[in-house]
């Protein structure tokens, strides 16, 4: 069982409250962020990866494309600097991959449905 919260954690918890409330920008808001950046890059990874898996040992034409653009995706991905917090082209780079992530559903046929809550990032279909 855990004690009291220490006072860091009250100071935190206490910014936390006072951001709602306040509605204002602060510090701990670009992090957060940065977190659910992650998350959503980290659901189109298990996604593009349990297609590839899908898809190989299909052998048509349809399905040899489908792949090379999962390849483009997942290549996309890997190369995003996830430990930059100061690199400049973070947004033009967000919105290639989340593009590219339309494509791939829209080749695959499929609805993607991504939703950040209190349980963690999910992935519907």
């Amino acid at each position: 069982m855990r004690g009291s919260p220490s006072s860091d954690e009250k100071c935190l918890n206490m910014e936390k409250t006072l951001d709602k409330q306040e509605h204002r920008p602060r510090e701990g808001r670009g992090l957060e962020q940065r977190e659910e950046q992650a998350s959503r890059i980290g659901c189109y990874q298990g996604f593009a990866f349990t297609w590839q898996c899908l898809l190989s040992g299909c052998t048509s034409e349809k399905d040899s494309k489908k792949r090379r653009v999962l390849d483009s995706f997942l290549g996309m991905m890997q190369k995003f600097p996830y430990a930059d917090p100061t690199y400049a082209q973070l947004h033009e780079d967000l919105h290639r991959i989340r593009g590219k992530f339309k494509q791939v559903c829209s080749l695959l046929n499929v609805q993607p449905n991504f939703q950040v809550g209190s349980g963690g990032a999910t992935l519907s279909f």
